[in-house]
C-alpha cells in the first residue's frame, strides 16, 4: 500500500469532514472499488461499469496508475472499517 508510509492522525482529524461527506456521495459501486484499493487489492477498472469508472476519474478518486487518487482517503477507509 504505497500510502500506508506514517499518517499524522491529525491530517485524518482535519479532513474527516471531507472524507466523510465523499464517502457518503459516493455511489455504492464506486466505494466498492475505493475500498478495495484502500486494502491494497487490484481492480480492473475496464470491468467496472461505465459510470462507475466515470464517476471515480472525474472525481480525481483514482489515479492514473489505476491507485487511489486521494492517498489519505485509502487510510480513512480502513480506520473507518
Amino acid at each position: 500500500m504505497a500510502d500506508a508510509v506514517a499518517l499524522d492522525p491529525a491530517v485524518l482529524d482535519k479532513a474527516n469532514t471531507y472524507l466523510t461527506n465523499l464517502v457518503q456521495a459516493t455511489p455504492t459501486p464506486a466505494l466498492a472499488v475505493l475500498e478495495r484499493l484502500a486494502r491494497g487489492e487490484a481492480v480492473d477498472l475496464a470491468a467496472q461499469d461505465r459510470a462507475t469508472r466515470r464517476y471515480l476519474r472525474r472525481r480525481g478518486l483514482v489515479s492514473a496508475d489505476r491507485g487511489l487518487g486521494i492517498p489519505v482517503l485509502g487510510a480513512f477507509l480502513r480506520r473507518e472499517a
